[in-house]
């Protein structure tokens, strides 16, 4: 509808001005080479405007089935996305799950070298791996 009213307003504006030069033609006179010379630009450009709109309104149907096309691309696009992100995010945590178990005794035996038999250092210790 949009596109509707914009075409007529369009054609509306064409068409008042080629009147405009109409009438601007009748009371300076058609016999000046110049105004000859922009006339037949003038009717040329409006000629190819409006060939121009006719061929965009015929395309229209084809236009709106290429957009659907699109449109089913992107989904399909964006659902392999998204199967392949979360497949990713699955296997990252599974490898940072079993990193963890496996760097488990390392990390037991640097905090028992670190707290070296002494249990009143554990609450800094904790705090600082935490933090």
């Amino acid at each position: 509808m949009k596109t509707l009213v914009l075409s007529f307003r369009r054609i509306t504006w064409l068409t008042g001005s080629a009147l405009a030069s109409l009438i601007v033609a009748a009371v300076v006179g058609c016999s000046d080479a110049r105004w000859k010379e922009a006339n037949a630009v003038r009717q040329a450009r409006i000629t190819e405007e409006l060939h121009w709109y006719s061929a965009h309104d015929a395309a229209g149907p084809e236009r709106i089935a290429e957009t659907m096309g699109f449109a089913r691309e992107q989904a399909k696009h964006r659902a392999e996305n998204l199967e392949y992100t979360i497949r990713l995010a699955r296997q990252m945590h599974e490898r940072d799950v079993q990193r963890w178990r496996d760097e488990a005794p390392k990390r037991e035996a640097a905090l028992r070298q670190l707290w070296n038999g002494h249990p009143e250092t554990i609450p800094d210790t904790w705090a600082s791996m935490v933090y």
